[in-house]
């Protein structure tokens, strides 16, 4: 009699263990973040700095657009603004085929620098602008270099086939400054009679 009421007792009892381990065996499993195994530490850095970069030179050349008098100056914000936001979206890619998340918006000190030149106009905002431009574009310009050194297959290309238009960037902006490795960081402008924008040349003092 007592082992008439366990019999069915115990045949309930793993019936439902069954049950529970069949239906937990079916529900799906999220994916796992897969990281490359061939991103380094200085791969990682590359992506946000360049990321960082990229956003603050997009920004920068927005601002100039809008607000540089000078028709050169001008147009190199544009050209800029441009470039980087297309740059960035390429970035953003590599970055979700990596599993890494990046920046999505300025430095406090990026911001402070948006803030300042936002508050200039004229001549002042277009000198303060290309100032930055020297440093930043070049700056940017080395981080491609390090990173087409790179063992990740897709950062060295990426690097790689940027480099030619961001030297291309970092040339106009010493062909419109007058900066050159061998000038130093002194910007030689001079206003003409239009009251626009112009390079001094080395070596002749303004008129």
């Amino acid at each position: 009699m007592t082992v008439c009421r366990i019999l069915p007792i115990l045949c309930l009892s793993l019936y439902i263990a069954f049950v529970s381990r069949g239906v937990a065996g079916d529900a799906p499993k999220k994916p796992a973040m897969i990281f490359s195994t061939d991103m380094s530490g200085g791969d990682l850095q590359f992506l946000n700095s360049a990321t960082e970069q990229g956003l603050f030179q997009a920004t920068l050349g927005a601002l100039a657009a809008s607000r540089a008098k000078s028709a050169e100056v001008k147009e190199f914000g544009q050209t800029i603004a441009k470039h980087h936001a297309t740059q960035n979206e390429q970035i953003k890619l590599i970055a979700i085929k990596k599993g890494f998340t990046l920046p999505t918006g300025l430095t406090q000190q990026q911001n402070a620098t948006t803030d300042k030149l936002a508050k200039l106009q004229g001549l002042k905002f277009d000198k303060a602008y290309m100032e930055e431009m020297v440093q930043g574009q070049q700056s940017y310009v080395t981080i491609f270099e390090q990173a087409a050194q790179s063992h990740d297959a897709d950062i060295k290309s990426f690097a790689i086939a940027s480099l030619p238009v961001l030297r291309q960037h970092l040339a106009l902006v010493r062909d419109i400054t007058g900066v050159s490795p061998r000038s130093g960081s002194t910007l030689h402008f001079r206003t003409d009679a239009a009251g626009s924008e112009q390079k001094q040349p080395e070596g002749k003092p303004a008129p």
